[in-house]
């Protein structure tokens, strides 16, 4: 009934239509898909046949992509006419392709060993990806949710899966050769612009690598363990480039007879400070690696596949230790560039400060032309160098000036030379300082090392000699014996005298297993006691205990006193009381057993009417003082040349550091040792 509102007088012209326009759309890309095979008679024909399906399925997107107009003509007749076309197109496109794609993996095998064919296959199959990922993307659109699972095509990245590795491998030897390419045009370093401070092939270099990533993201792979094996490779291919891109650098500077040293004034170049940045900016890039391959996410991804936060954990790990690994093996090639640059201007700096440190040190002026030489060449420096690479430079710059000081400075001259040299060495702190060096990278080994020298140099004879027996006084609290010779026993007090003077009393009571000195094994003991240094104490004469013959173990009882000391002594830095024992020979000098050494700030005071006897014990190590290499010691052996008093306390203390009898206690103890478990034996 034409009046029944339910019926559709279209129905019948509909069926047809749809009819015709299914057989249409299977007759049509029959006749492509038959087109594809037409290539039986060539070698390795899946190449060609790839390049048609490539065509093919681009067309039949433009052919799915739904047009309005179409749309809905077709909707007036009850028909989804791009849902049919897509359905129609796709089965037979799918099929065609995933079974293309194994002869491809099939070809790839086969020539695995051949760059050019993987190259030019590589490429094929990753258009071929693209164009599938699109293909899917247009007919997904086109058809209900409930009726994608219909579509074979949604499973195409499966079929590129053993591919995959060949894109990254592909990735690879193009991204080397493009590096070649930009060093080999980019030879003469030449910036790209006015406003920037880097040349072509950095630019290059980084364009290269923005490709790769770039290229990965729109490949955008779903399967999680597929993504994370891609974005190591990919983050191991550009750690790679950058490596080899600075590795390459370097050999041309070698090549350009950089490291050679010549005697002509070295000045920073344009080119060098180009060569730097072009290094630190393709680094750069690395840092952006994380963000630009979404590492994040993908390994989530990862852990939540497998149900396990600890595999996306590791993964994250080894791709953050591929960026730190190629970060510190750039940043070592970049140290040795900046240190040969260092290496090249000490030779202008030796000379510049070789008048301030050994032609006319009494010049203020003489440092100036020093100050010259840095501030052209740190001008350069700061105007053509990254920002970021400006500091290492300086910092180096620093490192090679303590050094050259500290070689330069003269040996055992008096204290007003080093005290002009702190000053120099102030003068040189204060302009690195206002150059933007901060103040932990002044404050280096090498400096320290140069600044103590200065000040140790700077000392009077008196004030090393304080300093000297201040450190042996603390040996004796703070460090344990590497040898032990055994304890004295003491009791230490002072009382208060009039005109501001003190009487400090020593108690030395006895000694505990000394070293045996004699050839019997045990030795004839006494103790010097004495006031140091001896320009403070000069009234005070040392005194000495009697001598106990044969033992190790000297009893003395004996208590001295030395009077008339200002009592500003007792908190003077180094001021200290030494007892030295000494074993006595009939024959010959006496032999040196050992010493204590103690500061006079730690002696506690005692009434008037009380006696020394009041104040307990103190058992202390006996210590064999060492030959100094550093600190007090030295300087005051270099100043002995000139110096009297130094001279004479070299003299004294020689012949206790120099001359120490080996003792002969210690084979008599092994044999009573032994001759004890031989007569248990027996």
């Amino acid at each position: 009934d034409l009046w029944d509102p339910k019926s559709s007088p279209h129905s019948p012209l509909s069926q047809k239509i749809l009819l015709k326009l299914q057989e249409d759309t299977d007759r049509w890309i029959s006749e492509k898909v038959s087109l594809i095979f037409n290539h039986d008679a060539v070698q390795d024909p899946v190449i060609p046949r790839m390049t048609s399906l490539v065509e093919l399925t681009n067309l039949a997107s433009s052919h799915c992509l739904p047009m309005g107009v179409v749309s809905n003509l077709y909707n007036t007749l009850g028909i989804g006419y791009f849902r049919i076309v897509s359905f129609c197109v796709e089965k037979k496109i799918s099929s065609v392709m995933r079974g293309l794609c194994q002869e491809l993996d099939a070809y790839q095998r086969k020539y695995h060993q051949y760059n050019v064919n993987i190259t030019y296959s590589s490429r094929l199959a990753l258009r071929m990806y693209f164009a599938a990922k699109k293909f899917y993307s247009i007919v997904r659109d086109n058809v209900s949710r409930r009726d994608v699972f219909r579509l074979t095509i949604q499973q195409y990245q499966d079929w590129f899966l053993d591919a995959l590795a060949f894109w990254l491998q592909t990735f690879r030897s193009e991204c080397l050769n493009r590096i070649e390419r930009a060093l080999e045009i980019d030879k003469d370093v030449v910036v790209t612009h006015s406003l920037v401070k880097f040349s072509n092939s950095s630019v290059d270099v980084k364009a290269c690598f923005a490709q790769i990533t770039e290229e990965w993201r729109q490949i955008d792979y779903h399967d999680p363990d597929a993504a994370v094996m891609g974005i190591i490779k990919i983050t191991d291919l550009i750690c790679d480039g950058t490596r080899i891109y600075t590795e390459k650098i370097h050999a041309m500077m070698e090549k350009s007879n950089f490291y050679d040293n010549g005697e002509k004034q070295f000045d920073i170049t344009e080119r060098l400070c180009i060569t730097l940045n072009n290094i630190e900016h393709v680094r750069q890039y690395l840092k952006e690696l994380p963000i630009l391959l979404d590492w994040e996410s993908v390994c989530m991804l990862l852990s939540t596949k497998h149900e396990n936060d600890d595999i996306g954990n590791k993964a994250i790990s080894t791709l953050s230790r591929l960026i730190q690994s190629s970060q510190q093996e750039i940043l070592m090639k970049c140290a040795q560039l900046i240190t040969q640059i260092g290496e090249k201007m000490k030779i202008d700096m030796a000379r510049f400060m070789e008048l301030f440190t050994q032609k006319t040190p009494e010049k203020a002026s003489s440092i100036d032309q020093l100050f010259q030489y840095l501030s052209t060449n740190l001008r350069t420096l700061r105007e053509r160098l990254f920002e970021s690479m400006y500091p290492h430079i300086t910092a180096q710059l620093w490192k090679t000036i303590s050094n050259l000081m500290e070689e330069q400075v003269f040996v055992g001259e008096r204290p007003e030379y080093y005290c002009q040299m702190k000053q120099f060495l102030r003068a040189l702190t204060s302009f690195f300082a206002k150059d933007g060096l901060e103040e932990d990278k002044i404050q280096i080994e090498e400096y320290k090392k140069l600044k103590d020298r200065l000040e140790m140099n700077s000392l009077s004879t008196e004030e090393l000699m304080l300093e000297y027996f201040h450190s042996l006084a603390d040996e004796i609290v703070n460090e344990t014996p590497s040898e032990f010779l055994g304890n004295l026993a003491v009791k230490l007090s002072y009382i208060e005298e009039t005109r501001g003077n003190v009487t400090i009393f020593v108690k030395v009571i006895r000694g505990s297993d000394l070293p045996g000195l004699d050839h019997s094994g045990l030795s004839d003991p006494y103790v010097v006691v004495s006031l140091y240094p001896k320009t403070m104490f000069g009234h005070n004469k040392p005194q000495k205990t009697k001598i106990i013959e044969q033992t190790l173990n000297p009893v003395f009882n004996t208590t001295f006193q030395f009077p008339n000391v200002p009592r500003e002594y007792l908190s003077v830095r180094g001021a200290v009381l030494l007892l030295s024992v000494l074993d006595h020979d009939k024959i010959g000098s006496d032999d040196f057993a050992g010493e204590v050494s103690i500061h006079l700030s730690s002696i506690t005071p005692m009434e008037m009417s009380a006696t020394v006897d009041s104040k307990p014990a103190v058992m202390l190590p006996v210590k064999r003082p060492t030959s100094q290499t550093e600190g007090p010691y030295k300087v005051l052996v270099e100043r002995s040349s000139w110096d009297k008093i130094a001279k004479l306390f070299i003299t004294d203390r020689r012949r206790f550091i120099e001359k120490q009898r080996k003792r002969t206690d210690l084979n008599s103890k092994m044999a009573g040792f032994l001759s004890f478990f031989r007569g248990r034996k027996s």
